[in-house]
């Protein structure tokens, strides 16, 4: 039996689905408006990314256009996910931490 060879995983689509995820971008900035040390926020980068692969994968199971595809590169969006609810909570730290 031959094994089925599926086109690759576009590397935009994955940045596109990690930067613009919207539970992403709303728990990082909760998270990181949250934090009282600068080295907290690879964790509520962590947390953000989890809960955004909680979005995704629904995104997946109910075959949302593009998401459905790119879910094959689970690994790849949670580590952009990372970086970008790091991003995000340092955004959100430093702007409470000017207040």
């Amino acid at each position: 039996m031959k094994p089925t060879l599926e086109p690759d995983v576009s590397l935009a689509v994955v940045a596109a689905i990690a930067v613009l995820n919207p539970v992403v971008i709303a728990v990082g900035a909760w998270l990181g408006a949250r934090c009282s040390e600068p080295q907290k926020l690879p964790i509520a980068g962590f947390g953000a990314a989890v809960a955004g692969m909680a979005l995704v994968w629904l995104a997946a199971y109910f075959r949302m256009p593009y998401v459905a595809d790119a879910a094959r590169a689970a690994g790849g969006i949670l580590v952009a996910q990372f970086a970008a609810g790091t991003l995000w909570a340092a955004i959100a730290y430093w702007l409470m931490k000017r207040r």
